[in-house]
């Protein structure tokens, strides 16, 4: 009797760390989803780094100086002033000073090319 009894509190004990073990599995694998989810998210780069937020003719369109805005606090970022003015001048001479083709490999014009062109510069 006492052997039953022995046995039977040992096999209650294995049952009880199987399901801690099994518990800890399981909470493991929810924060192993999380951090994957979580990294997935953080791997996307924002939309001012990406095609959808560029302008096809030069610089960022509205969506891609908006997503610069939130990334980077204390920005403020304006659309293009083509017409003229002080923005305009000092835009100029910065971009134009700096190094790079105006052309890629294949004739199309880069990005530094088109912001110019948008800028009339």
């Amino acid at each position: 009797m006492k052997e039953d009894a022995t046995s039977n509190k040992k096999m209650q004990l294995q049952r009880k760390q199987l399901m801690l073990n099994r518990q800890k599995l399981q909470l493991q694998m929810k924060s192993v989803q999380k951090k994957d989810a979580s990294q997935d998210m953080s791997m996307k780069e924002s939309a001012w780094q990406r095609k959808e937020g560029k302008n096809k003719e030069g610089g960022l369109n509205e969506k891609g100086r908006k997503s610069y805005e939130r990334e980077n606090p204390g920005s403020d970022l304006k659309a293009p002033q083509p017409e003229g003015g002080p923005r305009k001048r000092s835009f100029c001479a910065r971009m134009g000073g700096n190094k790079g083709p105006m052309k890629d490999e294949k004739g199309r014009p880069t990005r530094k090319a088109l912001a110019l062109r948008k800028w009339k510069c």
